[in-house]
């Protein structure tokens, strides 16, 4: 049940219903918003993070040689008396600063100072870059006057990546409710391969500005103080970091009591340079730690992503890395008017990295367990639950979680059983290999054969050596013999999460194919307008009609606080871009507009298509990947991951998943 197979027919369901059709009101489902009516907050915000998400996505995922330029101009009204102001910026772990200015609040810089970096675009733009005003004094330890913190990523963002001629509110970050500590102007560029800096306007033409019109903070509203509430509560399915050396001797001996588990786990969260750990639980396997991280940050925060790390305590040596994860926080909260702030869980979130065979060498793949690439084995997950509260400063970091909290729990551990099949067609290509070759397929610890402590099951291929093809590879003799796997587990029931995301997909599907036909047909020099026009309004016509009936209702049973804003967040939209649409179409009598162009079409089709994509995005998916490894012996050749919510399958087609059947 709920697994992903064996219905995959041609059959759709009741339900479905046709998406075609015009954009006339109907009766239930989404009803039409008047954009009009949206605030500007709201809008911009959208704008912002559609322009983000499209630069980015540009960018290919290897190590790109990026320059960063900070200009350090001045700095005004720094607080104390008898001051040699000196600037120091911190980006990764470079360090570079300007001359002391001699004894004023108000210095003038006029100072470049230049960074370079070689990573991969996800990597450098989760660095932050600290801005830090000192005050230098001769055979004096250099004290703090205030600093200012923000990710690379949120520069990138900005258009030509860059700000130019900003101000930043200094503050002391042990002290944030003490208020400004002075300000400081700036620009920065982020430069990346063939691209040229933004120049910068003289710095000696410039008039005086007001401060508080050009105050570099998140959609003109000022930082507050807050707390970010990290509850971690458990871990579950953690591989053998320790050697077994001495738990066989004792079992040779007979003396003293093996320890199976052979893991010392703990916890840390790290979040805009803030963070936390839990307390280390020795010999567990599925630690429980009930604790709360209370993080004292400013908010709206300039950076975007929340680490979670497990890690392995060692005695000896230096602690193992267990696996990483993130949590993004515009995932899990939302701007504008009708915004919320950041909520998570209670639910798991899943880790993966290396494979999780214990090995007594070292592990050439311990980077995938850091984070710095997308991890290609499940290697446990973590039940954590996240919330903020403004206007409030932790009086103490760390708390034990109450019993009368532990107890509401109860809801979201519930499993149900899933079952996953596979079917084999045809292995080709295949490089040449001394031993026997089989595919494994499984999901979690489910499945996975070169695991000794977890149930077998069919998860295998049969052996079967490669045969030459009589060119360069070898191939799977199969032939009529098509081999079946079947994965039994248990998860928990997250089926209304991922039908709403399976839905907005699919409609976002209709018009990135539309898109896609669009854009081949633009690659010739004659192509027909009009013709490249009828098809986007088909394809949004198609849309509207889709987005008209609606996402499933939610549960009465097992839901987050971030399940009903989500979905308030995603029927506002759904609802706002019905509005949108029906105002670009038609005219007042519901008529198709004549004289439309095309190229307003095109964009307001790109336009809907990135935010439907953005409205799938689903945080509280807890069923792990699906993982797919070429075996040869016992060794890990090759591997492809596949999201769950891709393979659910469903007896409505749109609710279903792409690569489902």
């Amino acid at each position: 049940e709920g697994g992903g197979g064996e219905g995959g027919g041609d059959g759709e369901g009741e339900g479905e219903g046709e998406g075609g059709g015009g954009i006339e009101e109907g009766e239930g489902g989404i009803i039409a918003t008047d954009p009009s009516g949206v605030g500007a907050d709201t809008v911009e915000a959208r704008r912002k993070a559609k322009s983000r998400r499209a630069a980015r996505a540009r960018l290919p995922n290897k190590p790109m040689d990026f320059q960063i330029r900070v200009h350090i101009i001045e700095a005004r009204k720094l607080q104390g008396g008898g001051l040699n102001p000196v600037v120091k910026v911190a980006c990764g772990s470079q360090i570079k600063g300007t001359s002391s200015r001699k004894g004023t609040n108000s210095p003038f810089f006029d100072e470049m100072l230049y960074f370079n970096f070689n990573e991969r675009p996800k990597d450098l733009f989760d660095k932050v870059i600290e801005l830090k005003v000192l005050n230098s004094k001769v055979l004096i330890l250099e004290s703090l006057i205030g600093s200012f913190k923000f990710d690379v990523g949120m520069v990138y963002d900005e258009p030509d990546h860059c700000f130019i001629h900003k101000w930043l509110l200094l503050t002391d970050p042990d002290d944030p409710s003490a208020g400004a500590k002075g300000y400081l102007k700036f620009s920065i560029n982020v430069i990346g391969p063939g691209e040229d800096p933004t120049p910068s306007p003289s710095t000696m033409s410039q008039e005086s500005v007001d401060i508080e019109s050009n105050l570099l903070r998140p959609s003109g509203v000022r930082l507050q103080a807050g707390t970010l509430q990290v509850r971690i509560y458990r871990a579950e399915d953690l591989p053998q970091m320790d050697p077994g050396y001495f738990e066989g001797v004792k079992k040779f001996l007979k003396v003293g009591t093996v320890q199976k588990e052979l893991v010392d786990p703990f916890c840390i969260v790290n979040f805009a340079g803030h963070k936390g750990r839990t307390s280390v639980k020795w010999n567990e396997q599925d630690p429980e730690w009930n604790q709360q991280i209370n993080l004292a940050i400013r908010f709206p925060s300039m950076c975007e992503r929340i680490r979670f790390q497990l890690k392995d305590k060692d005695k000896l040596n230096k602690d193992d890395f267990i696996g990483t994860t993130f949590v993004n926080l515009s995932d899990i909260s939302a701007p504008g008017d009708n915004g919320f702030l950041p909520t998570f869980g209670p639910c798991f979130i899943n880790v993966y990295g290396s494979p999780r065979e214990f090995t007594d060498l070292p592990d050439k793949f311990e980077y995938l367990n850091k984070g710095c690439m997308e991890g290609v084995c499940y290697r446990g997950r973590v039940m954590i639950e996240m919330n903020m509260e403004i206007g409030k400063l932790p009086t103490q970091r760390y708390e034990e979680i109450k019993i009368v909290d532990l107890n509401k729990l109860a809801p979201f551990l519930r499993r149900r059983k899933y079952k996953l099949f596979a079917a084999f067609f045809s292995a080709t290509m295949i490089r040449p290999a001394d031993d026997p070759v089989e595919f494994e397929v499984s999901i979690g610890n489910y499945g996975n054969k070169l695991d000794a402590n977890i149930p077998s099951q069919a998860s295998t291929t049969p052996p079967t050596n490669p045969v030459y093809d009589g060119n360069s590879y070898y191939y799977l003799p199969w032939m009529q013999q098509k081999p079946c796997v079947v994965v039994e587990s248990q998860w928990e029931d997250n089926t209304y999460r991922i039908e709403s995301k399976n839905i907005i997909l699919f409609i976002a599907d209709i018009l990135g194919k539309a898109l896609d036909k669009v854009k081949k047909l633009m690659q010739h020099e004659k192509y027909d307008h009009n013709e490249c026009r009828d098809i986007l309004i088909e394809a949004i016509q198609e849309t509207v009609g889709h987005i008209r009936q609606g996402i499933p209702e939610l549960p009465h049973h097992g839901l987050t606080r971030l399940d009903s804003q989500k979905r308030a967040a995603r029927e506002e939209d759904l609802s706002l871009m019905l509005g949108e649409a029906k105002e670009l179409l038609l005219n007042e009598e519901g008529i198709l507009k004549e004289g439309l162009t095309f190229h307003p079409i095109l964009d307001a089709a790109e336009e809907y298509h990135t935010r439907l994509l953005n409205l799938a995005i689903e945080p509280q998916n807890s069923v792990p990947d699906v993982m797919i490894w070429m075996l040869s012996g016992q060794s890990r050749v090759a591997c492809c991951r596949i999201s769950s919510h891709d393979l659910m399958y469903s007896a409505v087609a749109k609710k279903r998943g792409k690569l489902c059947g």
